[in-house]
């Protein structure tokens, strides 16, 4: 019988590895997610520990690398249902709708953001090289929507981060604190949640409202 070659063992490797991030990626999927141990995990993937150890360090090694892996699908989807040559107004509506349908059809990956990256300094790092391209889009934005539109000068990169930090953020008190149910009420229906931000984008970056677009 002919052994096993090198390839075919690294195309093994490489799909058991798959399999634990798939696995462990599924138990964030949960409505109820319960702490991820590396006992429930050798449980659901009927691994041993050796096993395991084969592939990954540490259970926080496993963890860091689907944080990662998230974080980059997150930013690169938004990214990509951007119509980046459309005027400010629409681009806003874009990166608004997208973050938020990016998370309703992937919660997951707003899961494994918020229980990882901020504990993890290499996730955290992973997160801020991925959300890096999304930022740098909007800036370059902010340059062409306001160049000789405004009086008062408006730094775009400062602007940039500010406004993404505040979608950041009331995507995490919308959907993730266990905070105001009136604002849950409020805003978590699409609509709600992209229109009010979008004009809001639309006031802070031209100075004035979405109604003076012609």
């Amino acid at each position: 019988m002919a052994g096993t070659s090198a390839a075919q063992k690294i195309t093994k490797g490489t799909r058991t590895r798959q399999f634990i991030k798939d696995t462990v990626l599924e138990m964030y999927r949960q409505p109820k997610t319960k702490s991820v141990t590396l006992d429930r995990i050798l449980k659901a993937t009927d691994l041993t520990v050796g096993a395991f150890y084969f592939h990954f360090k540490s259970k926080d090694e496993l963890l860091e690398e689907i944080a990662i892996d998230c974080c980059n699908d997150y930013h690169a989807e938004i990214v990509d249902r951007v119509a980046w040559d459309a005027g400010f107004f629409q681009i806003a509506n874009d990166i608004i709708g997208s973050s938020y349908q990016t998370y309703i059809d992937n919660p997951s990956f707003t899961k494994m953001m918020y229980a990882v990256v901020y504990k993890s300094p290499k996730a955290y790092a992973g997160w801020r090289k991925s959300r890096k391209i999304l930022r740098q889009r909007i800036e370059d934005a902010i340059t062409s929507a306001t160049q000789g539109r405004r009086k008062v000068d408006l730094d775009p990169t400062f602007t940039s981060y500010w406004l993404l930090s505040s979608l950041e953020d009331f995507l995490f008190s919308v959907f993730m604190a266990q905070g105001s149910q009136k604002l849950r009420q409020i805003a978590s229906s699409k609509e709600a949640f992209v229109d009010q931000q979008a004009i809001l984008w639309y006031r802070s970056v031209m100075g004035e409202d979405p109604s003076a677009i012609t």
